[in-house]
């Protein structure tokens, strides 16, 4: 398998002022919709497995984080940090969520509660959003702190974790942050919101 080289170069992402008032309506809008589908997103019956104790959240969510370039066929300049995954952990009604995109466009989405979509990169659509959202994300990094420690986010909270060539980065903000747009991860919560969309198409077919 050939090893591609990717010489991102990191760019401050800077929001635009002056929005027109239309526009913050219908982002408002948005995000209040946005915010009540995470609430209850569990509750779906494509999504929910019952059998708790073969629930394998907290594995598949351990070793996306701990996911090495070589492991999905990438390399990088050890001059540069680069985003090639991302993993978005979000307080739901019955627990937790969490999105897992990488740059080569796999993706998933699994709920503490049980359940889930593996393998969404090789539906085209979902592919295009996942490489934008980590694509996104690297648009953040100069926001996020590096961790060791990649712990749930709290009650009405959320986080996301960079995986980089150079270890784990991340940043959070309360869910009443992204209703009232003060929060500076709102637009990477947004595309994050239109991954999960995507995910649920494969199971609505």
């Amino acid at each position: 398998m050939f090893k591609t080289q990717y010489p991102f170069e990191q760019h401050n992402h800077t929001p635009k002022k002056n929005t027109h008032p239309l526009i913050k309506i219908f982002l408002c809008v948005l995000i209040i919709i946005v915010l009540r589908s995470f609430k209850d997103l569990t509750e779906s019956t494509i999504m929910q497995d019952k059998d708790k104790k073969d629930n394998p959240y907290e594995t598949m969510r351990e070793m996306a984080l701990e996911t090495k370039p070589e492991q999905l066929g990438l390399s990088f300049l050890s001059t540069q940090t680069v985003v090639y995954g991302i993993v978005m952990d979000w307080d739901v009604k019955n627990g937790k969520a969490s999105i897992i995109s990488f740059m080569t466009g796999d993706a998933s989405i699994y709920f503490s509660s049980g359940g889930g979509i593996i393998g969404g990169g090789t539906h085209e659509r979902v592919s295009l959003v996942s490489k934008e959202l980590v694509t996104n994300a690297q648009l953040f990094l100069d926001k996020a702190k590096k961790t060791d420690l990649t712990p749930l986010p709290e009650k009405e909270n959320v986080i996301f974790y960079f995986i980089t060539n150079k270890g784990i980065f991340f940043g959070q903000d309360k869910l009443e942050n992204m209703s009232n747009q003060s929060s500076i991860w709102l637009s990477l919560f947004l595309t994050g919101n239109e991954l999960i969309t995507e995910l649920r198409k494969i199971k609505e077919k």
